[in-house]
């Protein structure tokens, strides 16, 4: 999936990442940093698992408020 940041943060996580393109790991209900919602566990799409397992983060399922995907 494409990231597209909505926010300044959303496009910091992109520029640290070193790409806009991600895939999901997992979906979850319930995820405590989230407040409770439904959360979707993504890495970035990068050859250095380093990168990968560093940059992973939890995204709202829908309404996500520093990013919109594009699939």
């Amino acid at each position: 999936m494409r990231l597209i940041p909505k926010t300044r943060k959303g496009k910091n996580k992109i520029r640290e990442a070193g790409t806009d393109q991600w895939r999901e790991v997992r979906t979850e209900r319930n995820v405590p940093c989230l407040g409770g919602a439904w959360g979707v566990l993504i890495e970035p799409i990068t050859d250095d698992p380093e990168t990968r397992e560093k940059k992973a983060r939890w995204v709202k399922k829908s309404s996500d408020p520093d990013f919109d995907f594009e699939h």
